[in-house]
């Protein structure tokens, strides 16, 4: 077998195996949701939206050594404790071809990975969504936020939605600015922040009805508007609107570090939860999960 159809027939066999493990490990039991991530996982190795990137085998490598010494990488990029491991290996017959000491030079590709890793940006804010209109969304989105605040985060709830709010009405909070004041100028943040009944939790209103919400949502004064909660390093949730109908929610989720959609049992069907997905794939947004709510309305369920 020549080498290439050797590559080809590996990788192949390693989608297969890999789509059977993800959906048997996260033990996903909507259907909908099955069909798509299957749909995902079978696309070829790195293209757009696949599971798996392109193969690399060690061959493709330079295995070049680094300049810094394992030593040398401790504390910045590297916790001092992988580094103490790395030299000691405690489990018994490692030491001697497992052992690096401080001494020893990672290879470059392997101090690069390392480096991207650690680069990566902290969750500072979570979009929260679903296919079709309804109050779902606005109850997980309040309901995450309680949860982070009891654990001590200051955080902001923003209603996002300025077509059909509902948040105001979960925590009784009424103020005569919000988002949509702000975004055109005619209020400023300090006249929009309230606080709410829960300690650290504070509550961003929706504002006056506009004729232009995605224009709005869509401005620099919302990245703005963005960026400063985020660079005093406050946890931000945003309730928007639902993904299909309007382009509010897919403006919003490019800014955005998670996203999070909700998928009513009552309400969704399964061509509508994979148009959302569609819809938020092209707008680059970063998928959190699903959290699909039960027809009762008594059970959460959390993929």
């Amino acid at each position: 077998m020549e080498r290439t159809q050797f590559y080809d027939t590996l990788v192949e066999q390693l989608g297969r195996r890999a789509t059977r493990a993800v959906l048997g490990l996260c033990g996903f039991r909507n259907d909908a949701l099955r069909e798509y991530l299957r749909s995902l996982f079978d696309r070829e190795a790195g293209t757009s939206g696949a599971f798996l990137a392109d193969p690399v085998f060690e061959a493709s490598f330079g295995w070049q050594p680094a300049e810094r010494t394992l030593g040398g990488l401790e504390r910045k990029p590297l916790h001092p404790d992988l580094v103490r491991a790395l030299r000691e290996p405690q489990k018994k017959g490692l030491s001697e071809d497992y052992s690096f000491p401080a001494r020893r030079r990672p290879y470059r590709h392997q101090l690069e990975a390392w480096q991207i890793l650690i680069q990566s940006q902290p969750l500072r804010s979570i979009l929260v969504t679903s296919p079709t209109g309804g109050d779902s969304k606005s109850l997980v989105a309040a309901n995450l936020a309680q949860a982070i605040a009891e654990q001590g985060q200051q955080i902001f709830l923003v209603e996002a939605d300025l077509r059909s709010p509902s948040l105001e009405k979960v925590f009784a909070v009424e103020s005569e600015f919000g988002l949509s004041d702000l975004l055109d100028r005619s209020a400023v943040l300090d006249q929009l922040v309230h606080p709410t009944a829960q300690p650290n939790l504070f509550m961003i209103n929706a504002g006056k009805k506009v004729k232009n919400p995605t224009t709005l949502l869509a401005s620099s004064a919302m990245r703005r508007f963005l960026d400063i909660l985020e660079n005093r390093e406050q946890f931000i949730i945003v309730n928007a609107p639902a993904v299909l109908g309007v382009a509010d929610a897919s403006v919003l989720a490019a800014n955005m570090s998670g996203v999070i959609l909700v998928v009513s049992e009552e309400s969704n069907n399964r061509e509508q939860i994979f148009a959302a997905l569609r819809q938020l794939q092209a707008a680059r947004a970063r998928m959190m999960g699903i959290i699909y709510v039960k027809k009762d309305q008594k059970g959460w369920g959390l993929s």
